[in-house]
């Protein structure tokens, strides 16, 4: 009797797509009626900020270390003009009231 062996499937790098991933998400946001201003009055350098979160994703999920800042300290500096875009669209950023469970 002969055995056949084959090779596993080769798996892509999750390194190699958050490049592709974070030019998705982003490109969603700026389309988003209320996300969109707010990117867009934030955000100067997309292909540089674009790094920026795909470096925090690998460090989060891939534990590569690559990201060295703070992402709280962006978040509290828009939280103003996120808040003001999201309460009429009932975001959990906005003041729309919490479901119970």
């Amino acid at each position: 009797m002969h055995m056949i062996m084959t090779a596993p499937a080769l798996q892509p790098d999750p390194e190699d797509q958050l490049p592709a991933l974070m030019e998705r998400l982003y490109a969603r946001a700026r389309e988003d009626e209320a996300l969109g201003p707010v990117f867009s009055g934030a955000i100067e350098d997309w292909p540089h900020h674009l790094g920026v979160p795909a470096d925090f994703w690998s460090s989060v999920m891939l534990t590569t270390g690559r990201f060295k800042g703070n992402p709280m300290a962006a978040r509290f500096k828009h939280a103003k003009p996120i808040e003001r875009r999201c309460s009429n669209a009932g975001s959990p950023f906005g003041s729309s009231p919490r479901r119970s469970r």
